[in-house]
C-alpha cells in the first residue's frame, strides 16, 4: 500500500479527512450491517486522466523551475512517480489528443484529401474505427467511462467520443455552460459525475483542460500578474501579419501595447498557477469523498508551447523540445503497483505509452496495434527502459523529430510548411524552397535548444536516428492507408516526407 499519513498531508487535505471520518463515525454500530462495512465492500478502481494542452514540463517547480508554478502537481508528483523524459507525438491540439486516446502514433488519423476536396480540420482528421482506443478497452471491461474537453474541436466528428458513455464536449458559439467554463468549471462537473458512481463500481474519466491556450484572450487580474516579469526577458517581440508565425506573436496571442517577452513568459506561469490552484480542489474534493487513494491519477502535457527557443513565440507547432517535452504525472490507486514514491524516471518515453501503462495498472493488456507500451515494468524498477526512441510529426513543418536517450534529432521541410505565411517567415523571401530540408542533431540534454542556424553536419551520428524514423514512419504509413481506405492519395510515393530528398 501506498497511503499517505495525515501529518504529511497539506492542511485542507488533512481537514477532509478529518471531516470523512467524523461523518463516518456518526453511523451507528447497529446499522453497520445496512451500510455495508468498509472491509466487505468491493472498492472500484477509478482511473482519471488529466491531459494539458500548452504544458511544458521545464516550467513546473518540482522539475526545478524558480517560480513555484505548481505545488499540488508537486505534492501529486512526490506522492507518485514523475517520468521526466516524456515528449509529445505531436506538438498541437488534435493529433496530440489521438496518440494519448489510441497509443498510437497521430498519423493514423490523418486524411490525405482529394484534390477537389477543401482541407479543412474536420475533414483532414478522422480517428479510424479500426485503430484502438483507450476508452473503449475500459468499457469492455466494464468500467464506466466518460470525458469532459474543453475545445470545439475534440469532438465525435473526429472519433473521439469512441468508448465513452459520457461525452461532454465544446461546441461552437455555444451559451455558457452550467457551472462555467474551463478549468474551474470542469472540474465541478467531473466532481458531480465521481460523486454519482456507486463506490463498487470502476470507472475512468478523461479530463481535458486547455485554459494555459486561452489564457492570453482572458485577462486574470490576480494570476496575470502574480509573477514578476524576469528583468533578463525585456526585449519587445514582434507581432505578426498572420498566423501561426516564425519570429513574432500571433496576432490573436498579442496582449497589446510594448509588453515584454518576460511578461508574456509571466502570464503564463500565472495561468499554470491558477490552473493547479483548480486541481488542488478537485483533489480535495475527491479525498473527501473517499476517492482520491483509491484512483490511479494521470496528468499529462499534451504538448509544450514556446517563448522563442525555436522560432516560435507564445505559440507552438514547431518539433523542438519546448513544444514536445511534456509533463508525465502518475500516481497509482494504493496496492496497484509496487512503485517508490517521488520517483523521477528518467528512461525514454511518449505520450502514446500513457493509454498502455493506465490500462497495465488495472489489469487490462496492452491492445494489438497500439504503438505505445507500458512503463509499468520501468514503474516498478523491473526494466530500466522500455523504449529506445520517441517519435513526434505533425508539426507546422513537414517532418519528423526522433527522442533517444541523450540525442535529438530533427528532419523537416520549412519549404512544405502548412501556410505561405509559415514559409516566408521562416526563409524571409518568396523563393521556391520546398526540396530544401534541414537535418539538426543535438544533444538535448545538455543543450535543448541549439541555434537554428545549426544544421548537423556528421552523418554517421544521424543516420542511425534517420534510419529509426524511417522504419517507424513506413510501418504507420502502412496502416494509415488501410485505415483510411477512400481517403489517401497514393500517387504521392510512400516515405515521401520521411526520407532526404536531396535538392
Amino acid at each position: 500500500m501506498n497511503s499517505t499519513p495525515d501529518r504529511d498531508l497539506p492542511p485542507l487535505r488533512r481537514l477532509a479527512r478529518v471531516c470523512r471520518a467524523s461523518l463516518l463515525a456518526l453511523i451507528p454500530v447497529a446499522g453497520a450491517a445496512c451500510f455495508g462495512g468498509r472491509s466487505e465492500e468491493r472498492v472500484g478502481q477509478g482511473v482519471l486522466i488529466i491531459a494539458i494542452d500548452g504544458l511544458r514540463a521545464d516550467h513546473l517547480s518540482s522539475r526545478g523551475y524558480d517560480r513555484e508554478t505548481s505545488p499540488n502537481l508537486d505534492e501529486l508528483s512526490a506522492r507518485g512517480v514523475s517520468f521526466t523524459w516524456n515528449f509529445s507525438s505531436a506538438p498541437w491540439l488534435v493529433p496530440a489528443h489521438v496518440a494519448l486516446l489510441t497509443a498510437s502514433d497521430p498519423n493514423v488519423a490523418w486524411r490525405d484529401l482529394p484534390e477537389s476536396l477543401k482541407p479543412t480540420v474536420e475533414r483532414r482528421w478522422r480517428i479510424p474505427v479500426t485503430v484502438p482506443h483507450m476508452a473503449v478497452e475500459f468499457l469492455a471491461r466494464g468500467f464506466r467511462t466518460a470525458a469532459f474537453v474543453d475545445h470545439e474541436w475534440l469532438s465525435p466528428v473526429f472519433g473521439f467520443e469512441r468508448g465513452f458513455q459520457e461525452f461532454e464536449a465544446s461546441q461552437f458559439n455555444a451559451p455558457p455552460r452550467p457551472g462555467g467554463s474551463g478549468a474551474a468549471g470542469l472540474v465541478r462537473r467531473v466532481e458531480s459525475w465521481i460523486q454519482s458512481i456507486d463506490r463498487s463500481e470502476d470507472w475512468m474519466a478523461y479530463l481535458h483542460l486547455h485554459d494555459l491556450q486561452r489564457n492570453w484572450q482572458h485577462p486574470d487580474t490576480q494570476w496575470d500578474t502574480y509573477f514578476e516579469p524576469r528583468p533578463d526577458r525585456d526585449e519587445v517581440p514582434p507581432v505578426g501579419n498572420v498566423e501561426p508565425v516564425f519570429f513574432a506573436v500571433p496576432p490573436s496571442r498579442w496582449l497589446g501595447g510594448s509588453e515584454s517577452l518576460g511578461v508574456y513568459e509571466a502570464r503564463y506561469d500565472g495561468a499554470i498557477r491558477r490552473l493547479d490552484d483548480d486541481l488542488r480542489g478537485l483533489f480535495d474534493t475527491m479525498d473527501l469523498l473517499d476517492r482520491y487513494e483509491d484512483t490511479t491519477i494521470c496528468v499529462v502535457g499534451t504538448y509544450g508551447i514556446q517563448f522563442g527557443e525555436a522560432g516560435m513565440i507564445v505559440d507552438s507547432g514547431s518539433l523542438s523540445v519546448a513544444d514536445l517535452q511534456v509533463p508525465w504525472i502518475l500516481k497509482p490507486a494504493r496496492g496497484r503497483a509496487d512503485f517508490r514514491a517521488g520517483a523521477q524516471i528518467d528512461a525514454v518515453s511518449s505520450s502514446i505509452d500513457v493509454a498502455p501503462t493506465l490500462l497495465d495498472l488495472v489489469g487490462i493488456p496492452t491492445v494489438p496495434g497500439m504503438h505505445g507500451v507500458s512503463q509499468v515494468p520501468v514503474l516498478e524498477g523491473r526494466e530500466p527502459s522500455v523504449r529506445n526512441y520517441a517519435f513526434a510529426s505533425c508539426g507546422v513543418q513537414k517532418g519528423y523529430a526522433v527522442f533517444g536517450d541523450r540525442l535529438a534529432y530533427e528532419f523537416v521541410y520549412p519549404g512544405r510548411a502548412e501556410t505561405e505565411g509559415l514559409v516566408r517567415s521562416w526563409f524571409g523571401d518568396e523563393r521556391d524552397h520546398v526540396s530544401e530540408y534541414v537535418e539538426r542533431l543535438y544533444d538535448a540534454r545538455a543543450n535543448p535548444y541549439p541555434d537554428l542556424s545549426i544544421e548537423s553536419a556528421d552523418s554517421d551520428a544521424a543516420n542511425p536516428l534517420h534510419d529509426e524514423a524511417v522504419r517507424w514512419f513506413s510501418r504507420v504509413d502502412s496502416l494509415r492507408r488501410q485505415a483510411q481506405t477512400g481517403w489517401v492519395r497514393t500517387e504521392q510515393g510512400e516515405n515521401s516526407l520521411w526520407r532526404r530528398e536531396r535538392p
